[in-house]
Parts: C-alpha cells; structure tokens; sequence
C-alpha cells in the first residue's frame, strides 16, 4: 500500500477514498487530525477516524481502487506532452489550461504546437498530460 505519509509537504496530492484526488492544506503534528484537505483531517498515519483498522489517505490510489488520474498542475505556457490514448505516441505542446467539466479530453493545449500567439488562440483537447522534460524520450 501507498501509505508513507512521514515526508508529506503542504500542496502535495494524495488520494483519499473520501476525496480522490485531494491537496495537502495544512498540517499539524501537535494534534490527533494533523493532515488537512480541503474537505477533512487525518491522522498522521491516514486514518479518517483514529479508532479506524484500515487508513483511507494515500500517496497514491491503491491498485484495488479504479481512480480517477491525477489532476495536471500546469501554467498557461508551460511545456507538456499529451496524448489520447495509453497505446498512441506523446506529442508536444504548450498547455493552455484544464477544463474540468470534460469528463474525457480536459487538457487543452494550443494547436499543433504552437504557442499562445501563433496558435491563434485555437484549442484542442487531449485525455492525458504530463510534463515535457527536455532530453527525456517521449
């Protein structure tokens, strides 16, 4: 299990099977409830509850769990790969924002490449994105 929650930082994700994906908020080692989400508190050991047998807060969903993905955390203009599929190439593109009212493709990028500028403003969606890390094979 994805449970060692000892190095975890303010504005880190985790997974919680109350939330899904939640960001870390605030945390607070003088007190029983010291993670805080946005939506609840837990115990430094992932407990909703500190009589509870089994924690409900991970570092990342438990295989057993069919989670939805991470969110995507990127600026306007940042460099990002996208793709639609598991089974198809990543492309490059210049991330425009997340449209989180797309149950599917809700990553847009600037058009085939392009930046901000010269894209015209033209938008496509994509279902995964990731960061573009200049040297690593996409």
């Amino acid at each position: 299990m994805n449970n060692d929650l000892s190095t975890v930082k303010v504005g880190d994700w985790l997974w919680s099977i109350k939330e899904g994906w939640t960001k870390v908020e605030d945390i607070e080692h003088r007190i029983i409830y010291a993670i805080k989400t946005k939506g609840c508190r837990y115990t430094i050991d992932g407990k909703y509850n500190q009589d509870d047998k089994y924690p409900s807060l991970f570092t990342a969903p438990p295989s057993y769990f069919q989670a939805e993905p991470k969110p995507c955390e990127f600026k306007k203009g940042d460099r990002v790969l996208v793709r639609d599929f598991n089974n198809t190439r990543w492309r490059r593109r210049y991330f425009a924002w997340e449209n989180p009212r797309r149950l599917q493709e809700k990553f847009g990028t600037f058009s085939e490449g392009a930046d901000e500028w010269s894209s015209e403003g033209y938008v496509r969606y994509w279902k995964f994105c990731k960061p573009w890390v200049e040297g690593e094979d996409e």
